[in-house]
């Protein structure tokens, strides 16, 4: 009885996990220190800690889960990252144990796109009194990018 229910919480541990590195590699995250987690505290994501006690009415404490992580690095689940021994990857054998499929990242994709502005041009940054988001305009803009509101130049920063 024990046993499983230890195991149980480790799958849930590990099907954050696995859940977490598909999300952020279908979002356009590929290098491997942004895909992983650590297993010690201190290495450890508050968010990925607050994730695997979402659910639960008793929450598992850091430690109970630092525990959990080295067995899943026992068993074979999680791999350390190429260079930084301190991070861990889910590996297949973690994606296949929960029947789950592994979202390959795509590298080379830039998550924020340069805006085109031209460098002869002067620019003013502005805060939007709608949204209140600071960014850069050129004279000619009176909309904000963000919610469309008319921009004031007694706003300019």
């Amino acid at each position: 009885m024990e046993k499983e229910k230890k195991s149980s919480y480790i799958l849930r541990i590990l099907k954050v996990i696995c859940e977490r590195y598909n999300n952020l590699a279908a979002k356009g995250y590929f290098r491997p220190e942004d895909l992983a987690v650590g297993t010690t505290v201190k290495t450890m994501d508050p968010s990925l800690i607050e994730e695997i006690n979402r659910d639960r009415p008793n929450p598992l404490k850091p430690t109970s889960i630092e525990r959990s992580m080295r067995d899943l690095k026992r068993e074979g689940y999680l791999e350390p990252v190429p260079g930084n021994p301190s991070l861990y990857l889910p590996t297949p054998k973690a994606f296949s144990a929960l029947g789950m499929e592994k979202i390959k990242p795509i590298s080379g994709i830039s998550l924020k796109k340069p805006l085109d502005i031209p460098r002869d041009k002067f620019h003013k940054n502005i805060e939007c009194r709608v949204c209140l988001i600071v960014d850069g305009y050129l004279p000619e803009e009176k909309e904000c990018r963000h919610c469309g509101a008319p921009l004031v130049d007694m706003d300019a920063i």
